[in-house]
């Protein structure tokens, strides 16, 4: 039996939900004449269904002095393109979208004193107004 990674798992539920949110992407398209990116769609069906304000790496949150809670589900949106050198030989190369996993305001608890998730909240305000996807 063919095993699959939780990686790979991960990937074919993003495209999935890609799919679902390129028919709202086109929606929008037709309605508005506004283009609006897949990733923002994804994020604003998280923000619908969780009520997340912030989504950030968790890079970002701990630059921020926030650690991410131990076994928390990560969203998933596309990365930025990368170019792979496949073959030294012949200088082939392709292109992917890696993912990048994204954590909630929920999801973490500060480490530095400092650090006030209210301010970290009004800071990075979403950047789409969520009534306006759907």
């Amino acid at each position: 039996m063919y095993n699959i990674t939780a990686s790979k798992m991960a990937r074919r539920e993003l495209i999935q939900q890609s799919r679902k949110a390129k028919v709202t992407q086109n929606e929008i398209m037709h309605s508005t004449g506004e283009m609006t990116s897949i990733n923002i769609i994804l994020k604003s069906i998280h923000h619908e269904r969780t009520g997340a304000k912030v989504l950030m790496r968790f890079d970002e949150w701990k630059k921020l002095g926030f650690q991410v809670n131990r076994n928390s589900e990560s969203v998933r949106i596309w990365g930025k393109k990368r170019r792979v050198k496949e073959n030294s030989r012949d200088n082939s190369s392709y292109a992917f979208y890696p993912m990048c996993c994204l954590f909630s305001e929920s999801q973490v608890r500060p480490i530095d004193d400092n650090a006030q998730i209210d301010l970290v909240i009004a800071k990075y305000k979403p950047e789409v107004n969520c009534e306006k996807i759907h």
